[in-house]
């Protein structure tokens, strides 16, 4: 890294807009994320928020802008530097996204053969079953994803997400098709994210996982952000004229419940 790259945010997007189809997706879009934030995406279906979370990860192109990692044009990235960005940038999908003909321990060890080669290949099977395991994951790392529920899936793409230990997790919601027990058991893991500084970027709607671990919130709506302030900041305001009023007043909604809930368990 040199001196321009420091100083620079982790990641940067300078006038996004992107399409598909002939419709546009996301519009003249621009965001700062310093190193150590979390932040939560939110708004409503269809707005652009996976578009933008992929656009971000270098995994869809722009129409036109630019997106920076550590100072650098993901889009003009060499092969080297774009090794460097997958090894300490991750994706978690929303569907999965599961390489099909591969088993689920492939699925984690793919990753790790490319960017950790030192690894043995006990090792890795053993860093992929820890990490399994910590998500709740119980099958044989030996079956293929066709065999797994929806909710298996989410559990090893996210598995598959943090096995590099990145330094940047894009998590697209990384709640979806969970059950109670699966949520509190990747809760536990972004928790020790939490701890180590890790840089989350998620797309969500779960007020639940937004009031535990964000601390900024980007509303976008209409291919463009138009809401982006610090959670506290957000949570305080009031008369808010932008898409972000019912998002906020969701999580005001939900914060207030909480606090009557934990009067009513002192009682």
């Amino acid at each position: 890294m040199n001196a321009d790259t420091r100083s620079a945010p982790l990641l940067e997007l300078r006038g996004i807009s992107a399409s598909s189809g002939g419709s546009e997706i996301l519009e003249d879009v621009s965001l700062s994320i310093e190193r150590g934030e979390r932040i939560a995406v939110m708004g409503p279906s269809g707005s652009g928020k996976s578009t933008l979370l992929k656009v971000a990860a270098g995994l869809e192109p722009a129409g036109s802008g630019h997106a920076f990692f550590d100072g650098r044009d993901i889009a003009t990235l060499g092969q080297r530097d774009e090794l460097d960005f997958r090894k300490r940038a991750s994706f978690g999908f929303q569907d999965g996204a599961l390489w099909e003909n591969q088993t689920v321990l492939n699925n984690l060890a793919l990753p790790l053969r490319i960017h950790r080669p030192q690894l043995s290949e006990s090792d890795i099977a053993e860093r992929s079953r820890a990490l399994l395991s910590r998500l709740g994951f119980t099958d044989s790392l030996g079956v293929r994803p066709a065999t797994l529920s929806m909710g298996e899936r989410k559990i090893v793409s996210i598995a598959r997400a943090l096995v590099l230990d990145p330094e940047l997790v894009f998590l697209d919601d990384p709640t979806g098709h969970l059950d109670e027990d699966a949520r509190d058991r990747l809760y536990s893991v972004v928790d020790a994210l939490v701890r180590k500084g890790t840089t989350i970027v998620a797309v969500t709607n779960n007020t639940g996982f937004v009031r535990r671990f964000a601390l900024r919130l980007v509303v976008v709506a209409n291919g463009r952000v138009t809401y982006d302030a610090p959670m506290a900041v957000a949570m305080a305001a009031e008369g808010i004229e932008t898409a972000a009023r019912s998002v906020v007043a969701r999580l005001k909604r939900y914060a207030e419940r909480d606090r009557l809930d934990e009067i009513e368990e002192k009682r």
